[in-house]
């Protein structure tokens, strides 16, 4: 599953919701209703066993930005259908927000760092370890705060908050300054909760799909090659990029918010 998915299919049954003025059902690409956690708490997306006066295409092989058919040999081609049209939203429990505020002092101000994508995404999106643990190392004023997902590796440097689920995750996010991401899920759950963020696209998908014009949208010039196999083009772009430019990007953010201090914790 795709969390950056699920988000903007939230975005696009809000616009059929506000079409209809009713609750909306998500659809799989065989027409029957489906359902993800991540829909928890938004009361306008309607279980698959309750009734619903709107509904909208969207799930694993009918994702209404990409052409289909669809192969990660062939890659992928982009339709007109845009993100920034259909922004998503998230509900956080009152669970995941105690959750954050046991771990992060209320007064706290830190940026977001995740170095990782999804184990089954799109490797072209993968800047590399070693350059996100270089940028937060030529940023010492700054605190990161990493949301640690179950099996993945902690970033040496940095705060590091174990996050049990992806909303737990999202729950983290809400509260930093600034987010830096690569494209993906913690993309689009920064702009359904309105937090700043410098993104890295890449080489492989346009930031005019899946980016938010408030967002620093960090990508390789010309167009996106829509390759999921590995990718010189991709590689080359990563290569080229350099912690310093990130880093730029992020002060620039940072200067038009409020600076950021000793996250601290509580015991």
């Amino acid at each position: 599953m795709s969390y950056g998915d699920e988000i903007m299919a939230s975005g696009q049954a809000w616009h059929e919701h506000k079409r209809a003025g009713a609750r909306v059902h998500i659809l799989n690409k065989r027409g029957r209703p489906r359902w993800s956690d991540l829909w928890r708490g938004l009361d306008y997306i309607a279980h698959p066993n309750d009734p619903a006066g709107g509904r909208v295409i969207n799930g694993p092989g009918c994702r209404p930005y990409v052409e289909y058919p669809f192969t990660r040999a062939g890659g992928q081609k982009f339709t007109a259908w845009r993100a920034r049209d259909n922004r998503g939203k998230i509900a956080l429990s009152l669970e995941e927000r105690s959750y954050v505020a046991e771990r992060i002092r209320p007064d706290a101000r830190f940026v977001l760092i995740e170095p990782d994508i999804a184990a089954d995404g799109n490797p072209n999106k993968q800047w590399g370890r070693e350059r996100w643990a270089a940028l937060a190392g030529m940023m010492r004023d700054i605190v990161f705060v990493q949301a640690l997902a179950p099996g993945r590796a902690p970033m040496p440097g940095v705060i590091v908050i174990p996050t049990p689920t992806f909303r737990h995750a999202a729950a983290v996010l809400a509260r930093a300054v600034l987010a830096v991401l690569p494209e993906g899920g913690l993309h689009h759950a920064a702009a359904a909760l309105g937090v700043p963020a410098v993104v890295l696209f890449g080489g492989a998908v346009p930031p005019e799909t899946t980016g938010y014009p408030e967002h620093m949208n960090i990508a390789a010039s010309g167009p996106a090659c829509g390759r999921w196999l590995p990718c010189s083009h991709c590689a080359e772009y990563w290569a080229s990029l350099s912690p310093s430019t990130v880093a730029s990007a992020m002060r620039g953010m940072l200067a038009q918010g409020r600076a950021v201090d000793n996250i601290g914790r509580r015991a």
